[in-house]
Order: structure tokens, then sequence, then C-alpha cells
């Protein structure tokens, strides 16, 4: 019911995709498609998003197309006479995603069919709440990993820059720009530099808190075997008060009574001897 565009939609032109586009009989979804030339966009007439309605609940769909299109496939047809008049999100950078945006959706600065950028900063950066929490009478554990500690920070960075970016060099040589050979190699490094000092810090000097996977890991689990000591210990607690409980509870009243007027008895005569004691005296023995 619902498609996007891909690379081999354009095997034979822009020309003939735009043909195909016409005649299709179903919905079709493409967010980032920008056109600067002076005919019409053949992507003019499609949406960014489709929400459909299922039993209540609504769906959206949003077409992407991967940026590097244009070099992948042939660049003849994203050109009009010598220029790149198509273009898919493929800054230089790979920081922006171009989106034909929906002035009733998006924030009233963007109007419709502005170019609206998204930066390599703006992901979730995660909450900075921390708090103790007492586990015993003694004993306190301190809830301090966050979303924003530096492990996660780097894996929404590296993902980030790589759903965002553009792994292709997507330089114009026609305008003197020098083509880089290495620049989807270079990008893809750094990502999985940055993946790889989130997973772990070894070798990392300056230590910062929480700044690896690893270094979570292991706070966590210390504290998970903290937090099952203390309900073991809780639980043996809770076993030896049942039992004096279920004592208490199941002792013989007659017996009971018994024993405390027995135990009562020899108090008393603890204290008739204390007394008699406290009385003697070396002047009453030789009496």
């Amino acid at each position: 019911d619902i498609t996007t565009i891909g690379n081999h939609e354009f095997d034979y032109g822009t020309e003939r995709l735009g043909e195909l586009l016409d005649m299709a009989e179903f919905d079709i979804t493409l967010c980032n498609a920008d056109y600067t030339g002076n005919a019409k966009s053949i992507f003019a007439d499609i949406p960014p998003y489709i929400i459909k309605d299922f039993n209540g609940v609504k769906v959206a769909f949003i077409g992407v197309l991967t940026p590097w299109v244009v070099t992948s496939s042939t660049p003849k047809y994203f050109m009009e006479g010598n220029q790149y008049v198509y273009g898919f999100a493929n800054s230089d950078d790979g920081t922006e995603l171009y989106v034909k945006a929906d002035g009733d959706r998006f924030p009233a600065m963007v109007s419709t069919g502005d170019k609206w950028s998204i930066n390599a900063e703006t992901y979730y950066r995660g909450g900075s709440l921390e708090y103790n929490q007492r586990i015993s009478e003694s004993q306190t554990i301190n809830f301090d990993v966050k979303a924003s500690d530096p492990a996660f920070e780097k894996i929404f960075r590296a993902l980030g820059q790589i759903a965002q970016g553009n792994l292709v060099d997507t330089s114009d040589p026609i305008k003197g720009e020098d083509f880089d050979p290495n620049k989807t190699r270079t990008l893809v490094q750094e990502a999985l530099a940055l993946i790889g000092s989130a997973t772990s810090d070894a070798g990392d000097i300056s230590r910062e808190k929480n700044s690896s996977l690893y270094s979570i890991t292991a706070k966590i689990s210390a504290d998970y075997t903290i937090l099952n000591k203390v309900i073991e210990n809780q639980r043996l607690a809770a076993a030896n008060l049942e039992t004096n409980i279920s004592q208490i509870k199941d002792a013989d009243k007659e017996e009971a009574a018994v024993k405390l007027l027995m135990s009562e008895n020899a108090l008393e005569a603890s204290y008739s001897i204390l007394s008699s004691v406290s009385k003697m005296s070396l002047l009453n023995y030789l009496k």
C-alpha cells in the first residue's frame, strides 16, 4: 500500500522515474529529497510522510532515500547541464537532514518547502538524576548510572554521525572541489573509535565517571551482588521472626503460666538470699 524510492528507481533516469511516479496507484513517501533546479522536481507532489489509521492506532510512514545514490547511481541523472540539482541530505559535513516540512506538524518557524536540518548534537542526551537508596540499617546504594553518562553519549553520537550523515564524498569536481577517496573510511573509523571507547575504557587515562559500558556493567554487577546479599539477610531475619512468632502462638498457656510462676519463685528466693548475704559481716560471724 505504501512504498518509498530506492536507488534502482533511477536506473532509467529521473525523467522516466517521474513518469512512473505519476502512473503509480499506491502511496509513495520521501522526506529527504532536495531540488535546486529551475524546473519542477519529480518529487514535488510526494509527501514527506503518510499517516494511516489502523483500528484507532495512527502509524506514520516516513520514506528516506540513501544520500549516496547521487554517486552510486548515474550522476548525470541528477544534473541539469553541469550542475547537480538533486540531493538527498548529502551535505559536506554529514550533519544535515533535508525535510520537506509540513508547517502544521513542525515548528512555526519552519515553513512548507523549507530545509529542516538536524544537527548531530541534537540526539537525546539523557537525564541527570541520581540518588541514594537505603537498603538496610547500615547500607546505602548510590544509583548514579544515567543516560547522560559518557558511555551512552559516545554511542548515541557515533550512531548519529552514521544515521544522519553522508558516508560518500559528494565533492563536485566540476566545481573544482577536491575528491577525497578516504572520506567514507575516515567517517566510519571515527564512529567505530567512538563506539570502541564507549564499550571499553582500556587505555583511557581520563577515567571519566561511567565512561564505558564495561565500567557501568562492573558497577551494576557490584550493586547487584550487594542487593542480593541484603535480600538474603533480610529473608533469614524474616524467617527467624516467623519462627519466633509461630512458637509464641503455639505455646501451651498452662505450661507457660507454670514456668512463669516457677521463675517468679526462683527470683524471689534469689532476692531473699541476696538480702541475707548483704547483712553478713565478720563481726556477726564471730558472734
